[in-house]
């Protein structure tokens, strides 16, 4: 977690709508103390938002 700034916001989503990770990881990162949101929708849902994705960026 010490290559991201204390106060970026993290986005999670999932890839079905029975898909529970996207919750899963949102309460972990939060349990870290980490600012966090569920992406309803999915990917999809983020890029029909009109939102970009970053490229280049390895976890």
């Amino acid at each position: 977690m010490d290559r991201w700034p204390a106060d970026i916001l993290f986005v999670t989503y999932c890839a079905g709508p029975h898909c529970n990770g996207a919750a899963r990881g949102a309460l972990r990162l939060a349990e870290l103390g980490r600012p966090v949101k569920i992406m309803a929708g999915g990917i999809t849902g983020w890029i029909d938002e009109g939102f970009e994705l970053a490229k280049g960026m390895e976890a």
